[in-house]
């Protein structure tokens, strides 16, 4: 039955994926919300990539050859890595939000494109190793953002995090708990009648406000 279920699943997303090329790389845009224009995800993301290419294009083309495609689509946080199919997948409620700007986008994907670096590079991942890992990450989004125009803000952000601790810098998240809280955001953007979303809420143990 999970076999069945997961390939439902994987028939589902893929009939609502939209895919283009865009400066070279691979862009898949999953939009499963309403309130969310697809096309605005494509160019924040087409936008975000410019200011790359323009601004460092010897990290862009490094970028370009580490990851396989960049996923657009609801994810645990802004941005991150996974190493099978070397994805950067960008959380599609960020990338849509007026209130970030596209060097902010961009440095998301500079961040998430050096895990991509340092995996292709054959580094196991250790837990220790994490923390370093992280400042490396963080050392490149300083790099494109002083580079970049309006970086100031990636700047005010980024550069404060080499200077935390470990557990602050590489800190645990609690992934159940996370997708808690975006299927309950979800739930409340989602157009559809009270009762629908109270039953996906019970069936996912989470309440939803009055």
């Amino acid at each position: 039955m999970g076999r069945i279920r997961g390939w439902i699943a994987r028939r589902v997303e893929a009939a609502f994926t939209q895919a283009r090329t865009l400066h070279g790389i691979p862009v898949e845009v999953l939009n499963q919300r309403a309130d969310i224009d697809t096309e605005r995800l494509f160019e924040r993301t087409d936008a975000a990539l410019a200011m790359i290419a323009e601004a460092d294009p010897r990290r862009f083309r490094r970028l370009a050859r580490d990851l396989r495609v960049i996923q657009v689509r609801r994810g645990f946080t802004r941005g991150a890595y996974y190493h099978d199919g070397r994805r950067c997948v960008l959380d599609n409620t960020f990338v849509a939000n007026p209130a970030f700007e596209p060097v902010e986008i961009g440095a998301c994907i500079v961040h998430e494109a050096m895990h991509a670096r340092i995996a292709c590079m054959g580094v196991k991942r250790r837990p220790e190793q994490l923390p370093r890992e992280e400042r490396m990450c963080r050392r490149a989004e300083v790099a494109f953002a002083e580079r970049a125009p309006g970086g100031e803000r990636v700047l005010a952000r980024a550069a404060p995090a080499l200077d935390l601790a470990d557990d602050d810098v590489a800190p645990a998240i609690d992934y159940a708990e996370v997708h808690r809280r975006v299927l309950a955001a979800d739930l409340a953007a989602m157009q559809a009648p009270r009762w629908l979303k109270r039953w996906i809420a019970r069936r996912n143990g989470i309440a939803l406000p009055d």
